[in-house]
């Protein structure tokens, strides 16, 4: 294991073969200062704030006509398998019934409680593999200013949004 501090590596790579052939490459390598992160070793609610409900009477369908109704309790933490002290934020959509909605699902934010201006950020995300039946899972960044402004005034950065109608599909040409 190599173990590098914050800053620019020159590195050398030097590879000798059993009849004394030598390769030699160099690399340089930028280590950044870890600002924030989370394994989710427990649901730290000064970070992260469950939204409730179905958007109404503001935003019903949160602007998107979206078919569900947001609970806490459809959000947990669970250990990720082969990875030692370190967990996951689990979402989950369920057909159930709440607030006049088919379905419920999890939703959080940190507005107000973390906030990034520059580095880089970076998420670890697993999907379903089976989207057809709806689902839509993503992963946004929106504006500091979106209580002042609303979206999509605010900005707005997908770092993973999926998803698929089953008849967008047919209409490109694909069996559905």
């Amino acid at each position: 294991d190599i173990s590098l501090s914050t800053g620019v590596h020159n590195i050398e790579l030097k590879v000798e073969d059993d009849q004394g052939n030598v390769s030699t490459d160099f690399t340089k390598i930028e280590i950044r200062e870890l600002i924030w992160q989370d394994d989710f070793n427990n649901f730290n609610s000064d970070i992260w704030v469950p939204e409730e409900g179905n958007g109404c009477p503001e935003l019903c369908g949160w602007g998107n006509q979206e078919l569900q109704s947001y609970s806490s309790d459809n959000i947990s933490i669970s250990p990720i398998s082969n990875e030692t002290n370190n967990n996951a934020l689990v979402i989950e959509a369920r057909n159930e019934q709440q607030n006049g909605k088919a379905f419920t699902s999890g939703r959080v934010k940190t507005q107000g409680n973390l906030s990034v201006k520059y580095g880089l950020v970076e998420t670890r995300i697993k999907a379903p593999y089976d989207l057809s039946t709806g689902l839509w899972p993503a992963f946004w960044l929106l504006g500091n200013n979106l209580s002042d402004v609303g979206w999509p005034q605010s900005g707005e950065i997908d770092m993973m949004e999926m998803g698929y109608r089953s008849q967008t599909l047919i209409d490109e040409g694909f069996d559905g």
